[in-house]
């Protein structure tokens, strides 16, 4: 997981640790990560909609035995992935289900829509 939280200080740690903690407990559960991350917004949203503050995330989960990253974006640059057999670098961009933007949601706003999740094949 990589996240930014808008703003510096106490209210924004304390939102990042907010989220992280709804993170980490939804991912005990079974679904996608474009399933969690929705279930996680959809409660971020109740903490932040008041104050107008909000964040952006990548969240990957990385299957060794498949050789796979599934990941999902919420308003968050890509992720670079390094392929040190070819000495070469491809970008973890994608897109999500129901809108044209190439970043998916921004964790703190609510959507009519769920991130999904891309697949990535490692060789």
């Amino acid at each position: 997981m990589v996240g930014d939280v808008v703003g510096h200080g106490n209210p924004s740690a304390l939102l990042m640790a907010t989220a992280r903690g709804f993170l980490r407990l939804r991912a005990t559960m079974p679904g996608t990560l474009g399933d969690i991350i929705t279930d996680v917004n959809r409660e971020f949203v109740k903490d932040v909609e008041d104050s107008a503050q909000f964040m952006t995330l990548f969240l990957a989960r990385i299957d060794r035995g498949e050789n796979r990253v599934n990941w999902v974006r919420a308003g968050h640059d890509p992720a670079i992935l390094y392929d040190p057999d070819t000495d070469s670098f491809s970008s973890l961009g994608g897109r999500f289900q129901d809108r044209a933007s190439h970043a998916g949601h921004v964790a703190g706003y609510h959507y009519g829509c769920k991130n999904r999740d891309p697949t990535h094949r490692c060789p």
